[in-house]
C-alpha cells in the first residue's frame, strides 16, 4: 500500500485505535497526504513549504499552515 490509496490510511487509524472524527492528518505532500487522508474521512492540515496554490477541483485540506511549528500557536 502506497499513499494516497485509502487502504493505508484505514489502517493506519485501526493501528491506533482512535475514531476516524478525532484524528488529524498533517502532511506536506497534497495529493498524496491530504487527498489521501480526505478520502477516508480525516481532517488534514497541508504544510504549504512553497505557498502553493490550491487547485479548485480538488479535496481542500482543513488547515494550511507553512510550518509544523504553526501549530503550537
Amino acid at each position: 500500500m502506497i499513499k494516497p490509496s485509502p487502504s493505508i490510511f484505514k489502517k493506519a487509524i485501526e493501528q491506533i485505535e482512535v475514531h476516524e472524527s478525532k484524528t488529524v492528518f498533517v502532511g506536506d505532500n497534497l495529493l498524496f497526504d491530504i487527498i489521501g487522508a480526505k478520502a477516508v474521512g480525516l481532517s488534514a492540515i497541508w504544510i504549504n513549504l512553497d505557498k502553493k496554490q490550491l487547485s479548485p477541483n480538488i479535496l481542500t485540506p482543513d488547515l494550511v499552515i507553512q510550518d509544523l511549528r504553526d501549530l503550537l500557536e
